[in-house]
């Protein structure tokens, strides 16, 4: 998950999250889907008269217009966000108001340094919602529960963007690099980091099915301090009905004990 950065009125930007400065997190909204993008992964699903198509797609654009949930009840207070290189995350289908999205995520960092080539880096990995470890083995990640609220741990929670029809329920993201480790090394040739994430679709408590995404965003100096490229994503295939492994229902437990696990 990512919070859009704040842009003027019909002027996209590339919606990193930056580390200083954060934009205040977004309520209710206006949410426009400039572009759909295309179609990477689609899966029929049948679950309990939860009947129709998991999708995920690449290339989407979506402008925002919202308020911030630090203006209070001021209408006034309004600003515009867009995605411009984002993924979106739908369920077309019957019973679409009893069903949500949870997604996980876990991350990898590693750094080229002159002379030694890529080396995989411990540390944080920072989000709205708090930071956690970054994955040193990927055999065993350090699961993140992707909702912007501290109480709630879906996806539609706390303001990430999100569209819902009454037949489609659709989320949308454009993950930012979400570290700045070793990019003041003067050794350091280049940085590339790895989100990875899962997205399930609960159905009236229980799991439907799941979508996959990963992105990889690249480092590189310059003379002006060095920026992040637009990220890179792959698609493997969704599944259905799907299971939480041991390290999210782990991370879900930490992040949200109030909460009951989705079966």
């Amino acid at each position: 998950m990512t919070i859009p950065t704040r842009v003027s009125a019909g002027v996209f930007a590339v919606s990193f999250l930056m580390s200083v400065g954060q934009p205040a997190p977004l309520r209710a909204c206006d949410i426009v889907v400039d572009d759909p993008g295309r179609t990477e992964k689609a899966l029929a699903i049948r679950c309990g008269g939860h009947d129709g198509t998991i999708s995920i797609s690449s290339g989407v654009r979506v402008t925002e217009t919202a308020n911030p949930t630090n203006a209070g009840d001021r209408p006034d207070v309004r600003i515009t966000v867009g995605y411009s290189n984002g993924i979106s995350v739908a369920y077309n289908g019957t019973r679409c108001a009893e069903c949500k999205w949870l997604v996980f995520a876990w991350r990898e960092l590693f750094a080229t340094y002159k002379g030694q080539g890529e080396v995989r880096q411990a540390g944080l990995a920072t989000t709205p919602n708090g930071s956690y470890e970054l994955t040193e083995n990927p055999a065993t990640p350090n699961y993140h529960v992707d909702s912007a609220s501290s109480l709630d741990p879906y996806y539609e929670a706390g303001g990430n963007t999100n569209l819902r029809t009454p037949t489609s329920t659709t989320i949308f993201d454009q993950p930012s690099p979400r570290t700045s480790v070793d990019q003041k090394n003067p050794d350091t040739s280049e940085l590339r980091s790895v989100g990875h994430y899962t997205a399930y679709l609960v159905c009236s408590g229980k799991i439907c099915g799941k979508a996959f995404y990963a992105v990889t965003h690249r480092w590189t100096p310059s003379a002006a301090g060095g920026s992040w490229g637009s990220g890179v994503y792959q698609f493997p295939e969704p599944q259905a009905p799907g299971t939480l492994s041991k390290g999210e229902r782990a991370a879900f437990a930490s992040q949200y004990a109030g909460h009951a696990l989705p079966r």
